[in-house]
């Protein structure tokens, strides 16, 4: 009897957290972001890959987040098709410092005088205030060759416009 309780109650809490995961990760679920998040971001970040596949030290970035999540604006030259912003999955927030991310398509090179290009990528939001948003950008993709490059802009800086 004790075990038949015991196996019911441990099928009902990992109902539960299943239930849970789907509610609070529903790509489709409406965010209106903090009003703190809304407006015109501008900034740059530390570019982390080899000058080998890219020159360029320093990447501009521009984010407008609007008060329904969508985000637009650019990485470097290449402009962001219309993103939406999504809260972090609940490990993420719970183990890591991030607390909201962005995954977009990107249309043009991100930096034009070196022809470097990725479709698209995600932009990770650490560290959120008044005036100032942390961030980062990840994106993978061929560039000159076969090889499988990973492009990081970390500590991206942006202040409010």
């Amino acid at each position: 009897m004790i075990k038949k309780k015991s196996s019911l109650v441990m099928t009902l809490i990992l109902f539960a957290v299943i239930m849970f995961t789907f509610t609070a990760c529903d790509p489709n679920k409406k965010l209106s972001p903090p009003s703190q998040m809304v407006g015109t971001w501008v900034g740059m970040g530390r570019v982390m890959i080899s000058n080998e596949y890219l020159n360029q030290r320093q990447m501009p970035v521009m984010l407008i987040i609007e008060d329904d999540g969508i985000i637009t604006g650019f990485i470097g030259d290449a402009s962001i098709q219309k993103a939406k912003l999504q809260p972090a999955n609940l490990f993420v927030k719970l183990f890591g410092k991030v607390k909201y991310v962005s995954a977009f398509k990107l249309d043009g090179s991100i930096v034009n005088r070196e022809s470097f290009r990725r479709d698209g990528g995600t932009v990770e939001f650490e560290n959120i205030s008044e005036n100032e948003i942390t961030c980062s950008f990840k994106s993978e993709g061929s560039q000159m060759s076969s090889t499988n490059i990973e492009l990081v802009v970390k500590d991206i800086k942006l202040n409010r416009q």
